[in-house]
């Protein structure tokens, strides 16, 4: 798509009325209960293994043009170890929504789960460290239980 098309949408004429903001809100929510159930597939032998703990939950967010609704979050405890996915919102730039992650106590050390389009109708979840956004890494099973170990070794020392 070229500049011109770009900006022809934000023509005279343009409303934001346009955009449906419910249907956005929605959309996001979907995406994000995708991911958590993937996570949720993903970690499950360590669930049923008894390793960790899976606790769902759910919190309220604000968002310009969407206003307040619920979000789903997901947490899991690991012996003294409590691992968050905190769903932050869609509104942010480089990218079509955000989910930190984070290791209860070692906030600093946080990731962004980010949904990322590539302009051609595919959207996939990235992870990247809080620390440098310009480290993107696919999130997938591996990428998850590479963290979660990196986790748990930095909280052994």
């Amino acid at each position: 798509m070229s500049l011109r098309e770009k900006l022809e949408k934000y023509k005279v004429g343009y409303k934001e009325a346009d955009i449906d903001w419910n249907a956005k809100k929605e959309e996001w929510k979907s995406h994000v209960e995708k991911v958590f159930a993937k996570i949720t597939y993903w970690l499950n032998e360590y669930v049923e293994n008894g390793y960790m703990k899976r606790i769902p939950g759910s919190k309220l967010i604000r968002e310009e043009n969407l206003g307040e609704y619920e979000v789903p979050t997901l947490t899991y405890e690991i012996g003294p170890h409590t691992i968050h996915f905190d769903t932050m919102g869609q509104n942010i730039i480089g990218g079509k929504g955000r989910i930190d992650v984070y290791l209860k106590g070692y906030k600093s050390t946080r990731y962004l789960l980010v949904l990322v389009d590539d302009n051609e109708g595919h959207e996939d979840w990235v992870l990247v460290p809080f620390s440098d956004k310009t480290d993107r890494v696919k999130f997938d099973k591996k990428s998850l239980e590479k963290l979660i170990e990196s986790w748990i070794d930095m909280a052994a020392v």
